[in-house]
């Protein structure tokens, strides 16, 4: 059942002229858009919360430096930064231009085209009680694996009064931090009582990349290591992702894909590892997309058609006898779903125990 709980959201097109009936046929090759299908269908096929972490940690876990991970004895969770998208939006445009002849009058006509598309995808507000409860229980399951595998886990208070932490001041946020990424509007969630920072720039946005670069955190974590050399430190980060809303990289293409589907976003969920002068000492790193088994929204059928509206401009162009035009049409048309939010928080927290579960199973394996 379905809660009442909705969100509308739109998708913008313009798209016009002749050109890309012209020319699609001859530059892009049938196969691509199947290799897009198959890639596409890869991405999207759902983690087996049946068979469980052990069974496929090997599909869904790439390691390096794993054998060091056996050398660790005591270890301190410098970072614990779970990011929830909520909003995403992209677009995606391109031109074609061509000539033709009035065989009657002899003028040139040239018509420039203009194809864009923009589609955005959003979650309801999001219960910061029900984030927070999420991560402490993830982050507890974490610190009793790592107890369980005979390693010391360094409290946070400890870690905070040390003198060497200090140093983070300036890049660390209070939690929750919401905010901007390079695709997405975020909620940054730490257990509760711990700060975090943007640990992977991959998930930054120009201004935040460029304050990352200056702030340099690895820097900072060298030096509480340094001063405590029998100490290891650890940084996890995940992104819980609920849709993939992308621009159409291929040629010619002007189109922008949008998909609920609720993952695990893959390579920039990780554990990272660092040892004395070893900002990547170990890591684990998700290498593909963890799927959700169960859609937490139903798309409400549409109450109305998409609305076209068309736009032509027509004037002398630069050139003596060359006319000169420019065509546009645009399409509007609105998209509402209903969410099961009950439904996204349980299995949320599902898929980041199963990610743990397959880290600490694959790197379990080095313990002596």
């Amino acid at each position: 059942m379905m809660n009442d709980v909705t969100r509308r959201f739109g998708t913008r097109s313009r798209i016009g002229g002749l050109a890309l009936a012209v020319l699609v046929p001859f530059c892009v090759p049938s196969a691509v858009p199947d290799a897009l299908a198959k890639d596409k269908a890869a991405r999207t096929a759902a983690y087996d919360f049946a068979a469980g972490p052990a069974a496929q940690a090997e599909t869904y876990v790439d390691l390096s430096g794993a054998k060091h991970f056996g050398e660790i004895t005591k270890l301190a969770i410098i970072n614990y930064n779970i990011e929830f998208t909520a909003y995403k939006e992209a677009s995606n445009s391109r031109q074609s231009s061509g000539w033709s002849e009035n065989t009657a009058t002899g003028i040139e006509t040239r018509t420039t085209t203009t194809h864009s598309q923009q589609k955005s995808r959003g979650l309801p507000m999001l219960d910061m009680a029900a984030l927070q409860a999420m991560v402490d229980k993830s982050y507890a399951d974490l610190t009793g694996t790592l107890q369980g595998m005979g390693i010391e886990v360094v409290s946070y208070d400890t870690l905070k009064a040390m003198p060497e932490y200090e140093n983070f001041e300036g890049s660390l946020h209070a939690s929750p931090w919401v905010t901007e990424t390079k695709d997405s509007n975020s909620i940054f969630v730490a257990p509760t009582g711990m700060a975090l920072y943007m640990d992977n720039l991959e998930r930054a946005n120009a201004l935040q990349g460029l304050s990352g670069m200056f702030k340099n955190t690895n820097y900072k974590e060298m030096k509480v290591i340094f001063a405590h050399k029998d100490m290891a430190l650890l940084s996890v980060n995940m992104v819980v992702d609920f849709a993939t809303v992308e621009a159409d990289k291929s040629f010619l293409s002007y189109q922008v894909d949008a998909d609920m589907v609720h993952h695990l976003q893959a390579r920039n969920s990780s554990f990272r590892f660092m040892g004395y002068g070893q900002p990547n000492w170990v890591r684990a790193d998700l290498k593909q997309h963890l799927v959700s088994d169960r859609p937490f929204w139903e798309e409400v059928p549409a109450e109305a058609p998409a609305v076209e509206q068309a736009e032509t401009k027509e004037g002398m162009g630069a050139l003596v006898g060359a006319w000169k035009k420019i065509k546009k049409a645009s399409t509007t048309e609105d998209k509402t779903y209903t969410f099961d939010m009950d439904t996204y928080y349980a299995r949320s927290t599902d898929m980041m125990l199963a990610l743990q579960g397959m880290f600490m199973t694959q790197l379990g394996g080095y313990r002596k």
